[in-house]
């Protein structure tokens, strides 16, 4: 029996909850509440007449009825505690009347109407939403009166979403429920959308299902008479079912006279639906009327919240530190029938988060508890990109729209001289010479003096942005060696925004020192600057670049393509200028496409780095019509080649490819099975 009796007890107690607030009192939902005493006072009773028949030691005796009084105590206490410290009418609610939901609101004592500028607007002010410009998600978790003697968990949770579509408003869902474990339940399911009519002015709708739910066990199965005793019938309350569902609306205004004034306009639940299960219990009208001041890093508001006759009056503000990382907030609210109420919030806002804080302790009522605690977070992103948007309804708004901070004190602009430009220009020029030389971190440091000089110098800030990642991988690359001059040749080519010969220097002197991690960085860099480029170069395992294209300027020689093999040529000849095999080919493509003072030119230079040179010697004496163009000591074998065409293309004679094939015995083993990419000595 001791069992039973304290749940239905604290069905009853929520059950009169719900329906005193109203001041609606069912006498089936008043009966279970009598016949729980009854029950209690009919147990009482009978234990103590058998304690006064019973011949046992009076020890046995106390222990027979101590359970009992101890219940029946507890019980007792209970009630008294509910109507001495909860005032019926001035301290519970009604269904669906818990008018805070949310945490920042909460924190403002549901002063939120005026200001609805984030994802609680869906449960305040559905006008407020055509101010959004990021897409949120919010969730928030409570807890009421924490701490209550009998551990009751009464809940709150929230979860809300809002899409901006820029001029063509914002739409957002919400559901909000409310429970007392396994006993009672409320939910509610909103959809609202709202707009901006004209500048400053915007006007909401919110749909929405409310639906609750009381719990059920062997008493509302099973309901008890007025003597206390069983009926064997379901309680008459719950007869059709448990809970009830209807579908209620709000409309909002939200009107903006100036930049930092709001007004807004809120009527919730306008059909007033009734979602009593047996007699009429319905969900009243609620108008909520607000104002907001809100200076730059601040809000402050008032509401006047009216229902069923009842007015409440609350005010909230929020004040924020450190650029709106940090908000402290809080509230206290008046209202009919002794309502008084006092709040305390804090709020951490960053670029895509916000966590937010606060605790409710009611001022009359309930006061043995710790109060009420709610924690949320929201995620924001976007918005959609390219979303066409509404200009900003005050001019002071289009600045603050990115980063809606307090004023930065800016520095005073400094007035460049002549002499200024002058020394920058100087300082340029000295950059050009040390980088020029390898000497990245000194160029780095004039340049950076050049643009304190003149800020207004656009090649310098450009010419610095390329020049200072290049500075931190290689301070320094002075040494006269082959590896270091072709390096020195591929980072000015990049300062001086030449991809091609940049990157091809980079890429061989790679080659030539491959376990210089400071190159591989250099290129990896340069790569995402120039991806396309960087991807084109197709290495052949043991060729260097310089030996590709060479390779690839004679076999366009010997195929006729003249102009393809002089740019092969000169793509060498930039990374190195001496490089005698490059000018004897390139001096062949000229002559061979009639241009003899051209190839004598370049034959001359080869002649200059390689005096005793035989071939550029021949070369140079005159014989008209003759091809000058040396055999290849190797080729690299394509799809489709054979000895017998390669033969033809070198010698001019197929009969010959016998001469290649035993040249090549100990890399081919079938002289008619040739694999492309395979090189050969050509004899």
């Amino acid at each position: 029996m001791t069992r039973s009796v304290t749940p239905n007890l604290f069905r009853g107690l929520w059950m009169l909850n719900q329906v005193q607030h109203d001041k609606i009192m069912d006498r089936k939902n008043y009966q279970i509440l009598k016949g729980v005493m009854l029950t209690l006072n009919e147990m009482k009773g009978k234990h103590l007449a058998v304690q006064q028949r019973d011949s046992s030691p009076s020890a046995q005796n106390d222990r027979v009825s101590k359970p009992i009084t101890k219940l029946a105590g507890t019980v007792l206490s209970l009630v008294l505690l509910l109507t001495s410290h909860f005032p019926l009418p001035t301290c519970l609610y009604g269904a669906f009347d818990e008018f805070s939901p949310g945490v920042r609101p909460a924190a403002l004592g549901g002063a939120f109407t005026a200001l609805s500028d984030d994802a609680n607007a869906v449960f305040y002010n559905p006008a407020g939403l055509y101010r959004a410009d990021k897409n949120e998600f919010l969730a928030s978790y409570g807890r009421l009166y924490f701490g209550l003697d009998d551990d009751s968990n009464i809940g709150t949770s929230l979860i809300s979403y809002i899409n901006p579509f820029g001029k063509y408003g914002t739409a957002g869902i919400g559901i909000y429920s409310l429970s007392l474990s396994g006993l009672y339940s409320e939910k509610m399911i909103s959809f609202s959308y709202g707009f901006r009519v004209v500048p400053k002015l915007g006007v909401g709708l919110t749909m929405k299902s409310l639906s609750h739910k009381y719990g059920s066990d062997e008493y509302t199965e099973n309901a008890i008479k007025d003597d206390g005793t069983s009926s064997q019938e379901v309680d008459p309350v719950f007869a059709e079912g448990n809970s009830k569902s209807k579908f209620s609306s709000d409309v909002g205004v939200f009107y903006r006279p100036a930049s930092k004034y709001n007004l807004g306009f809120t009527m919730q639940n306008i059909n007033s639906p009734d979602i009593g299960l047996k007699e009429t219990d319905k969900v009243e009208k609620t108008y909520r009327t607000g104002f907001a001041y809100t200076p730059k890093t601040a809000n402050f508001s008032i509401e006047f919240i009216s229902k069923s006759g009842d007015t409440n009056i609350t005010s909230g503000f929020e004040k924020y530190f450190s650029e709106k990382t940090f908000a402290l907030r809080g509230s206290l609210t008046f209202g009919s029938s002794d309502l008084r109420r006092l709040t305390l919030g804090l709020g951490l806002n960053q670029k895509n988060y916000k966590l937010d804080y606060v605790f409710l302790y009611p001022l009359v009522g309930i006061n043995d508890t710790y109060g009420t605690h709610k924690v949320s977070v929201s995620i924001l992103f976007g918005p959609i990109p390219k979303l066409e948007k509404f200009e900003p309804e005050f001019p002071a708004e289009a600045e603050l729209e990115e980063k809606p901070l307090a004023e930065e004190v800016k520095p005073p602009v400094r007035v460049i001289t002549d002499g200024d430009r002058k020394t920058a220009e100087l300082l340029i020029k000295n950059v050009q010479d040390a980088y020029r030389k390898g000497m990245y971190s000194k160029a780095t440091e004039n340049i950076n003096r050049s643009i304190e000089l003149n800020p207004e110098h656009r090649g310098a800030q450009a010419l610095k942005k390329k020049l200072a990642p290049i500075a931190s991988i290689i301070p320094e690359k002075t040494e006269t060696t082959r590896v270091g001059k072709i390096t020195r040749k591929g980072i000015t080519a990049y300062l001086e925004n030449n991809p091609g010969l940049a990157l091809n220097a980079i890429i061989y002197a790679t080659e030539l020192a491959p376990d210089d991690i400071n190159l591989q960085q250099i290129f990896e860099l340069m790569g995402k600057e120039y991806p396309d480029a960087a991807a084109q170069e197709k290495s052949i395992p043991g060729m260097t670049l310089v030996q590709r294209k060479l390779q690839q300027a004679l076999e366009n020689i010997y195929d006729g393509k003249y102009v393809q093999a002089i740019a092969e040529c000169n793509t060498v000849l930039e990374l190195e200028d001496d490089n005698v095999l490059a000018l004897l080919r390139l001096g062949s493509a000229y002559w061979a496409m009639g241009d003899t003072a051209r190839a004598k030119s370049n034959w001359q230079k080869a002649l200059e780095y390689d005096p005793d040179n035989s071939q550029i010697l021949e070369f140079l004496k005159e014989k008209p019509g003759v091809p000058k163009i040396e055999k290849p000591k190797t080729y690299i074998i394509k799809k489709g080649d054979t000895l017998l065409n390669i033969s033809e293309r070198f010698y001019g004679n197929k009969s010959l490819w016998r001469k290649i094939y035993e040249a090549n015995k100990d890399k081919l083993d079938n002289p008619y099975k040739l694999n492309a990419g395979q090189a050969l000595t050509l004899p």
